[in-house]
């Protein structure tokens, strides 16, 4: 191989090199993507996190809220949650800080004016920190891990 043929071969292999590996330096990393990971969607106020909100609905009418309830603060935090329906249903609690929770049974709105598959507005505020409101989905009983947490018509009056 002559002088030039060489230095044309590794100025070509180093071209290459930029050109392929240049691809990663405009794509985002997936793992640092913030996302969702199961069927319901995440409300943030303060320092209270709910994940994976879901209202879970047969009739259209009368829904459990349901999701996981996390203060990372260091103290006390009184919660307030809007179902923004057809009719309004407002939920009140304190969590304590630095912990974790399920929403619980009772918390089942009425008038809820919306089909399963589709979103209705709800509006989380935690102490004084800044309220969010989030399309939440709703969705029916049809899964197994959901079926149990369809309210009864008593569970409504």
């Amino acid at each position: 191989m002559t002088r030039i043929t060489r230095i044309s071969c590794a100025l070509s292999s180093a071209a290459l090199v930029l050109a392929v590996s240049g691809c990663t330096a405009f794509s985002p990393i997936a793992t640092e993507e913030s996302y969702n990971p199961s069927d319901g969607v995440t409300i943030i106020s303060g320092d209270v996190t709910i994940n994976n909100t879901l209202l879970i609905s047969d009739d259209g009418e009368t829904a459990r809220l349901i999701g996981q309830v996390t203060n990372t603060g260091d103290e006390a935090v009184t919660v307030s949650i809007q179902v923004r329906g057809d009719e309004d249903t407002s939920f009140t609690g304190q969590i304590a800080a630095d912990t974790a929770m399920a929403l619980t049974d009772d918390m089942v709105a009425t008038g809820l004016g919306s089909e399963p598959g589709a979103t209705v507005p709800v509006y989380v505020q935690a102490g004084s920190a800044s309220g969010q409101e989030v399309d939440v989905p709703v969705l029916n009983g049809d899964l197994e891990q959901y079926a149990s947490l369809v309210p009864s018509p008593s569970a409504s009056e």
